[in-house]
C-alpha cells in the first residue's frame, strides 16, 4: 500500500482537487443559501467550470500524457492562485500584500512538501553541465518492476544499449545481479549433492 502511495504521490494533490469539485458540485445544485430569510439557489461560475476542466485535463495527463503532466499542474495552481479557476462553490479571497486564493496556495505547498527531496538534490546539484545527474530512484524501482518478466539476455540488451536512459540501465543490472545471486546457491547445492 504504501509502494502504492509513494509511487503515485503526485497524483493525490489532484484527487483532493477532484473531490473538493465533487463537493461543490453537490453544493450549488443541492444546497440553497439564504439572503434576507429568503432561499436562493446557486449556480456555477465560469471559474468553476475552468477549474473542473482543468482537474479533468490533470487526470487525464496523469493517465495518458504523464510528461505534460508537471505542467498542467503547475499551470491548475497558478490560475488558482490568482482566481481565474476556482475549486468551491464560494470564493475565497486572501489579501496579504496580494490577492489569492488559499486552496491553490494549499495545494502549491502541499506538491513542495510531497517533492522536497527532489527539489532539494535539484538545488543542491552543481550547474556544471558535464556532471552527470544522479539517477532517480523511483524510476529506478518503477524499471525494475518493469522488467521483472524480461529474460536475462534482454535485461543484458538493455544495460547494453545506448538508447535506454540510466534508470532503465541500473533497474536491469541489478535485475541480472539479483538473478546470479539466486542461481549461485542452487549450483552449490547441485554441487554437494
Amino acid at each position: 500500500m504504501t509502494a502504492t502511495i509513494r509511487r503515485h504521490k503526485n497524483f493525490i494533490p489532484i484527487l483532493l482537487l477532484a473531490g473538493l469539485c465533487l463537493w461543490t458540485t453537490f453544493e450549488i445544485l443541492f444546497i440553497k443559501f439564504e439572503i434576507d430569510s429568503g432561499l436562493y439557489d446557486r449556480s456555477f461560475s465560469r471559474a468553476n467550470f475552468l477549474a473542473f476542466i482543468a482537474v479533468i485535463l490533470n487526470i487525464c495527463s496523469y493517465y495518458f500524457a504523464r510528461k505534460y503532466f508537471k505542467y498542467l499542474v503547475i499551470a491548475t495552481v497558478a490560475l488558482g492562485f490568482i482566481g481565474i479557476l476556482n475549486f468551491t462553490a464560494n470564493t475565497y479571497v486572501v489579501h496579504f500584500i496580494i490577492p489569492f486564493q488559499p486552496i491553490a496556495l494549499l495545494t502549491g505547498l502541499l506538491y513542495l512538501m510531497i517533492n522536497y527531496e527532489r527539489i532539494k538534490t535539484r538545488l543542491d546539484r552543481p550547474n556544471d553541465p558535464n556532471t552527470e545527474a544522479a539517477p532517480d530512484l523511483e524510476k529506478v524501482e518503477e524499471f525494475k518492476n518493469k522488467y521483472r518478466q524480461k529474460t536475462t539476455e534482454e535485461l543484458v540488451e538493455i544495460s547494453n544499449d545506448r538508447r535506454f536512459v540510466t534508470e532503465a540501465k541500473i533497474a536491469s543490472n541489478d535485475l541480472i545481479i539479483h538473478r546470479t545471486k539466486e542461481a549461485e546457491p542452487i549450483a552449490d547445492r547441485e554441487t554437494f549433492s
